[in-house]
Parts: C-alpha cells; structure tokens; sequence
C-alpha cells in the first residue's frame, strides 16, 4: 500500500459515507466510534493510518454532520484539566451545602443557638478523600452562614465524640452531673456527619502505578543506576458527600445534602451512533522465478453498536507484483 492508495482511500470512502442511508438517517449530526483497524495480511504496518485518515478528510468535508470521539492522545491532559476543574468546584460545594443547611427550618427558625458537634465523616466505597480538611472547612463555613444559630461543642477529638457524649448523658442520669452548667455542657442537639460516596456497584480501591529504570548514570557511565517509585490514583468514579444533620435524641435527620465532588473522566462512546470499523486483508501468490502478487483489499464497515447489525460496506481493491531477487553463490 502506498501514499496513493491512502488518498484515494479516503475519498472514496468519504463519499460513500456522507451518502450512505445509514449516516443521513441521523440528521444534523451522527456521533461516530472508531474501532481499531485489523491486519489480516503478511504486510507490517500501520494500520491505524487508514482509519486516521478517513477521519481526517471526513471532519474536513462533513463540516459538522459527523463528530469522532478522542480515544487515543490527550487523555492524560484531559484528566488533570478536570480534576484542576474539581478542584476550583471544591469551594463552591462547600458553600452550596452550608448556605443550604443554614437556611433550612432546622436552624432558620430557631430561637436559641443550636449546640452541634461534628462527628468524623466517612468514606463507604472510596478511599484517598481528605475528609478531616472538608469538615473543618465545612464546619466554618457553617458557622458564618448561620450568622449565630449554630454553636459547634469543640471536642471532637480522635473521632470519639458520640462516645463522649453519651457517657456524659449516663453520668447526668445517674445523678453524678447534677449542676445545671454541666448539663448545659453535655447537652447536644444535633450532629454534623457525613459521608463520601462513589458511584459504583463494587467497592472501589486506589490504583498504585509502581514505575521502574535501569540505566548508567548521567554522572558516570562506567555506573548503572535503579530507581523506583510509586504514585497513588484514585479510582476513576463519579464521587459525592452526602451532609447530614442528625438529631441526637431522636436520630431522624431533618436536613440531608448531597454534592457532587468529583467526576468521573468518561469516553463519551456512550453517545455513539455508529461504529466505524474495518479489515486489511491479502491473497498473496508466489511463483518459482521469485516473483509475488498480492491482491490486497480494505473494507470498511459502519455498525449499529445496540442491534450489531451493518449498515453499510465499502471496501478498496489493488492488485501489487513484487519481484523478490535470488542470490546464487
């Protein structure tokens, strides 16, 4: 296959496709996958250039009608532009759960300062989550949007509070804490929890990426040098916290707020229309004066990706003659 061939390849193709029933029935635009190409032939190459060139001339002469889906460079860039944007989203989430949660009946209609204590917020199927800095910033925002009605008990320590708590609350029944002060000081009426949830049906696990070398030293090449490391990557999922405020005698939650923290860097191929897919296939026939002929065709082939059925073909057809020398001693 030559440059030629790859041209013409494409243009052929190109026309086929924008006039094929199976792009037109879509209407203004028709959003199509691209499967990797197979080589079926003796020939070593880049198969990939065939698909990538069909692309090419189809986004310059569709002008909008077909869009492709990136599968392939840029996708590590992508994921630190989106979790940059997470990131940016982190404030804004904490204000939208605390302007909620000092708005709500719960505390706007109070008439004395609620006494709340922040117990540790969890994590249900994700790890790597930094939650102690989410509730220290949360709990101060809290605390400034409720303009006073919420008070916050400082003494928290080690996540132990309900267990502190409700030993105070046997103490004052047993009649040990019979002061109206220290009552004041044990009473609690609500905690402020929370939890972190991934969108997944399994439990979701960090991805450890190990990374080794071996080579000689730039100092020194007489000198071979190893090095090893390691990096953590959270899963790739759609993340939230769920904020609650719980009541501490009675244990019903009256005010609950859940935000989105992260997202989950998607291909988009859910989207997809079409599959464009194709086959690099040769006959290939030798004779005994060295001689070798190779009639090599590439079809390609537009699929619905639910129903799995075809709905349209093309294919390109060329016929090769190599002469191969033979070397007598």
């Amino acid at each position: 296959m030559e440059s030629g061939d790859i041209r013409t390849i494409a243009q052929r193709m190109t026309t086929s496709l924008l006039s094929s029933r199976a792009v037109n029935s879509y209407g203004s635009t028709v959003r199509i996958a691209v499967a990797p190409i197979r080589n079926s032939t003796r020939f070593i190459i880049d198969k990939d250039i065939f698909s990538k060139r069909l692309r090419i001339e189809l986004n310059k002469v569709a002008e909008g009608r077909i869009r492709f889906f990136s599968q392939g460079m840029g996708q590590e860039t992508r994921r630190e532009i989106l979790q940059a944007q997470d990131k940016e989203m982190w404030d804004a989430s904490v204000d939208e759960i605390a302007t909620f949660i000092a708005r709500s009946n719960t505390v706007a209609n109070v008439q004395n300062p609620l006494r709340v204590a922040v117990i540790p917020v969890r994590n249900t199927n994700i790890i790597g989550m930094n939650a102690d800095s989410f509730t220290a910033i949360l709990r101060s925002r809290i605390a400034e949007k409720s303009q006073g009605k919420i008070q916050f008990l400082a003494r928290e320590e080690n996540g132990k509070v309900i267990g502190q708590i409700l030993s105070e609350t046997d103490l004052r029944h047993l009649g040990m804490v019979e002061s109206s002060r220290n009552n004041s000081i044990a009473s609690v009426d609500f905690f402020l929890g929370g939890e972190f949830i991934a969108k997944s049906l399994s439990k979701e696990k960090a991805v450890i990426m190990n990374e080794a070398s071996v080579g000689t030293s730039k100092d020194d090449p007489r000198t071979v040098e190893v090095s090893a490391g390691s990096s953590l990557r959270r899963p790739n999922t759609e993340t939230y916290l769920n904020v609650l405020l719980i009541d501490a005698q009675t244990g019903v939650i009256p005010v609950e707020k859940m935000v989105r923290v992260e997202r989950e860097m998607k291909s988009g191929l859910a989207k997809a229309d079409l599959l464009l897919t194709g086959e690099l296939s040769a006959l290939s026939k030798g004779s005994a004066g060295g001689d070798r002929s190779d009639y090599v065709i590439l079809s390609f082939q537009l699929v619905d990706p639910l129903t799995n059925e075809v709905l349209w073909e093309d294919s390109y057809e060329t016929k090769k003659v190599s002469n191969r020398s033979v070397l007598y001693k």
